[in-house]
């Protein structure tokens, strides 16, 4: 009860040290609350409840897991038989997902972190790999404004390298690198995004704000 008082009042304080003007993907959670209220949501549309005690990361990505229902019964299943895994995350999980506050000329945009910090669950989505064979479940980042594009960050210690799903398409990865030549793919069909002052000399440090914004103006309604 002490640890989760003192997590509960270090997110707190750093609620309050947030700049209003801050905009950021969520930080991944490192691993599976195992002990954690968990579902599947199945291609056919159908729910499955219960804790995911086993869980297979491989390459950046959740490859299978084991649900274990509320009966008592397991269930193996392998990336690509779910469409979601969710996982409510612990209190301590919930500090990482404060997010990557950037330092951003989008200062129109208010992050609704409470509604970070609050959210209920984690989400791992499935995606086809850039290799178009194989399929995994990646953590969501950007929650909230993932309409047609999700955004998904394989490696915490590659903070600008991402995985993105535009209208369920492969994945493709976005490095710093190469966002300038990729950002006409990502938001072409964006006026809002493709005005001159936007689109000439974009940087990936913006993504999350380029990433709102297309949800806001051009996402699904």
């Amino acid at each position: 009860m002490r640890s989760l008082l003192s997590a509960l009042t270090l997110l707190a304080g750093l609620l309050l040290a947030l700049p209003a003007s801050a905009q950021g993907f969520i930080s991944p959670v490192s691993s599976i609350s195992p002990k954690q209220p968990a579902y599947v949501e199945l291609p056919d549309g159908s729910k499955v409840e219960g804790t995911v005690p086993l869980a297979m990361f491989m390459n950046g990505g959740l490859r299978s897991f084991t649900l274990l229902t509320s009966g008592g019964e397991k269930m193996k299943f392998k990336a690509g038989d779910v469409t979601v895994l969710a996982n409510k995350p612990g209190a301590l999980a919930k500090l990482s997902a404060l997010g990557n506050q950037m330092d951003s000329k989008w200062d129109m945009i208010t992050a609704d972190w409470g509604e970070v910090i609050d959210r209920e669950w984690v989400y791992y989505r499935q995606a086809l790999m850039p290799n178009g064979k194989s399929y995994a479940l990646l953590q969501l980042i950007n929650p909230g404004f993932d309409s047609r594009l999700q955004v998904f960050n394989q490696d915490p210690e590659e903070p600008d390298e991402y995985l993105v799903v535009k209208d369920g398409k492969i994945s493709v990865k976005i490095t710093k690198g190469n966002y300038k030549k990729s950002f006409g793919d990502l938001f072409g069909d964006c006026a809002k995004l493709m005005e001159p002052d936007t689109s000439k000399k974009p940087k990936v440090k913006d993504f999350a704000a380029h990433a709102y914004i297309f949800d806001r103006a051009c996402g699904k309604k």
